[in-house]
């Protein structure tokens, strides 16, 4: 049985499996945040290296501009 292969919204790559949300991502990239950036991040899903390497540092950019400490997990 071969796997269903879905196209990433960011790179245009093909991936297995469900994806990840890229919802912080449009935010960033329209530099305001609207009801249809937060859909628009549920409805079009991308890979893990897409995730890795842009919606992450999207979301921890924003939260960084929102004033959110940020922590890496050690010890200072």
């Amino acid at each position: 049985m071969e796997k269903e292969l879905n196209t990433c919204a960011l790179c245009g790559g093909k991936y297995e499996g469900y994806g990840n949300s890229t919802w912080g991502w449009w935010e960033m990239v329209t530099g305001c945040s609207t009801q249809e950036d937060n859909e628009k991040g549920e409805k079009y899903r991308c890979c893990d290296k897409c995730n890795a390497k842009k919606v992450v540092p999207a979301r921890l950019y924003l939260a960084k501009k929102a004033g959110v400490k940020i922590s890496n997990g050690g010890s200072n």
